[in-house]
């Protein structure tokens, strides 16, 4: 079996179609202060609303968006497609899949006061071990990786960090795969890791559910 991911990334340019938003997106955008802010979110949207709009082959401002409980964004006439938008400064990432949960999540790889204590929180004991016994020059961005595919999951499964990140746990053989995560959610063979490759400094990790023996291809746009 076979499982497409509709995978788009870019950078904020500025040049925006601001009349798709809906209205409930226009009162979000009016409640940031700063103007960059608020200009970066309208792009934002009205980014997502244009690719899944050529995904389902819908006009972008009749697309209906709504949110689960939780946060997460669903689009409400299409309850077969799933998706999950991230973004790092004026990086962003959208994936997009049709019958599969599906997160993502992108981060810069960067120097940040606290990293150590954010391992002791987040991490599993098992992850805390081998992250520590890593050489210092590659645990900057071994930090990040473990961080974007704990991010990818929680986002996938629509719950956010309230879940509990130390609770996902991760380990990488090179590549990334699931060890544990809360029974509620499945076994962890039933979900898939992929890190995409980036060109600057940013980690990205797509989170889907899938099985071991679906094929998934991502198709970048």
């Amino acid at each position: 079996m076979k499982k497409i991911i509709a995978y788009h990334s870019g950078c904020l340019q500025g040049n925006i179609d601001d009349a798709v938003l809906s209205p409930e997106e226009w009162r979000q955008a009016d409640r940031f202060k700063r103007p960059e802010l608020r200009q970066q979110f309208i792009e934002i949207r009205s980014r997502v609303r244009q690719h899944l709009s050529h995904y389902v082959d819908c006009s972008p401002e009749r697309l209906k968006i709504l949110r689960t409980p939780a946060g997460k964004p669903y689009l409400a006439d299409y309850p077969e497609v799933f998706f999950n938008l991230s973004h790092c400064q004026k990086n962003w990432v959208l994936v997009n899949t049709t019958g599969s949960r599906i997160g993502v999540d992108i981060e810069r790889v960067r120097e940040r006061k606290g990293m150590e204590g954010l391992v002791k929180r987040c991490f599993s004991s098992r992850e805390q071990q081998t992250w520590n016994h890593l050489p210092e020059t590659e645990r900057l961005e071994q930090f990040y990786r473990y961080w974007t595919a704990k991010e990818a999951f929680v986002k996938a499964v629509g719950q956010g960090i309230v879940l509990g990140l130390k609770n996902v746990q991760i380990a990488f053989d090179p590549q990334p795969k699931f060890v544990q995560f809360p029974l509620e959610y499945g076994d962890e063979r039933h979900w898939r890791l992929l890190m995409p490759a980036t060109v600057d400094d940013r980690v990205v990790m797509v989170c889907i559910e899938a099985t071991e023996a679906e094929n998934i291809t991502l198709e970048i746009h």
